[in-house]
């Protein structure tokens, strides 16, 4: 072989290399849209990440997502959604190259027993609280991008967004108050500004603290229908998401929690999705029916009312090495506060949180950089537009649009 046929064997080799090992190709984001099977539509929330890593991120409301990947070029990328069969995608270059659309099929077959595996419903829920909670990975430093959004009336009036870093450690004696320490990185706040005197702000509940995110470390965080000195209060069914095809076993358990009380506490109707072999909590929604609603928190100050109209939360664990870790959370209620004689005004607020990723040696975060508070009052310090790299949650098109609107405006 002549020396130049040599050299170009070599150059073919060098290229191939990083594909055949699956080394890392510098960083790639992969650009999608996640939609439903039947109908088109979009898929809101739907998790999107790196098998058998940390990296992962959630669609938004038009089911559009970012995922920042490593380039490792042999890696699956996994799209799973509550009430959806989840979908595995094998990386590759041509995979990276244009936005895609991942098509979830709806499935959940209920089961004719209400028994899986020998348990009963809450002998199932209750092991799995048990065994999440031992095993929740303890200490934990998660960097997250975490935002905030209020409207009224459907218009917006304020957002807020950042990155986070968030320091969590169990405590043994007390699992429902875990060691929570945030550090805001950076932060961008924009308000509207205000029009006359804000009817009935007084009876608002003010911006959340950062820290609050972080306390969902603990699963059972305002969580009763997890707790089983309240199961009476709650009637529990089964359901079991599809079947893997190469383990012919249920992808997911599913309890479904319904109220039958009209105690404040125990309004929420709530889906809990369990892995069958760790029994570990994967993922939570809870909301108040419709049907419930009129007994939501409500509170009366002089001639105003105001009363919580919908309630809805979403929480997200996964697993790297047998240890489970909070990968998102989402919270959104709307007020409806009533003047005397006048017309209702109604308030919305949302918040999420998402991680970015872990910190390989987790450290409490020196006590001098540490932040609580709303990051309302911290006002807007930024360097760069974070919030369009890592995996942080895309913003819908209306609220990229209230963003740029809002970001003009100097917070109260």
């Amino acid at each position: 072989m002549r020396f130049s046929q040599l050299l170009c064997v070599l150059w073919w080799a060098l290229i191939g290399l990083p594909d055949a090992m699956g080394q890392s190709l510098g960083p790639t984001v992969l650009v999608g849209t996640v939609t439903n099977g039947r109908t088109q539509a979009p898929v809101a929330y739907a998790s999107v990440s790196i098998l058998h890593t940390t990296i992962g991120t959630v669609s938004n409301d038009e089911g559009v997502f970012r995922l920042q990947v490593a380039g490792h070029v042999a890696d699956t990328v996994v799209v799973q959604a509550l009430g959806y069969a989840a979908r595995k995608q094998p990386l590759s270059v041509a995979l990276l190259a244009t936005p895609l659309v991942f098509s979830l099929q709806p499935q959940a077959t209920e089961l004719p027993d209400v028994r899986v595996t020998g348990l009963s419903p809450t002998a199932l829920l209750s092991q799995a609280v048990r065994r999440t909670r031992a095993d929740m990975a303890s200490p934990l430093l998660l960097k997250t991008y975490y935002r905030e959004f209020v409207t009224r009336d459907g218009r917006f009036t304020k957002f807020a967004d950042a990155m986070i870093d968030y320091y969590l450690e169990a405590n043994p004696r007390r699992p429902a108050n875990p060691l929570v320490q945030a550090q805001v990185l950076q932060s961008r706040v924009g308000e509207a500004p205000a029009q006359g005197k804000g009817v009935g702000t007084a009876l608002l509940p003010k911006p959340l603290d950062v820290t609050m995110a972080g306390n969902y470390y603990d699963i059972m965080h305002s969580s009763p229908f997890l707790d089983s000195t309240a199961f009476h209060f709650y009637v529990y069914r089964f359901q079991v998401l599809g079947a893997d095809k190469e383990s012919n076993e249920a992808t997911e358990y599913v309890v479904t929690c319904t109220p039958r009380t009209r105690a404040e506490r125990h309004l929420r109707q709530a889906t809990i999705h369990i892995a069958p072999r760790t029994f570990h909590i994967r993922r939570i929604e809870s909301e108040v029916p419709l049907a419930l609603q009129p007994y939501n928190y409500s509170v009366t100050m002089g001639m105003m009312s105001a009363s919580i109209t919908t309630y809805y939360k979403r929480l997200e664990y996964r697993e790297v090495n047998g240890r489970v870790y909070p990968a998102f959370v989402r919270m959104e209620w709307e007020w409806r506060v009533v003047p005397l004689s006048k017309q209702p005004t109604y308030y919305n607020f949302s918040s999420e949180m998402v991680v970015t990723e872990l910190a390989a040696v987790p450290a409490p975060i020196p006590s001098a950089h540490r932040y609580k508070g709303p990051l309302y009052r911290r006002g807007t310090k930024y360097s760069h537009p974070y919030w369009l790299e890592n995996n942080a949650l895309p913003a819908t098109k209306a609220e990229e649009k209230a963003i740029q609107e809002l970001s003009t405006s100097v917070p109260r």
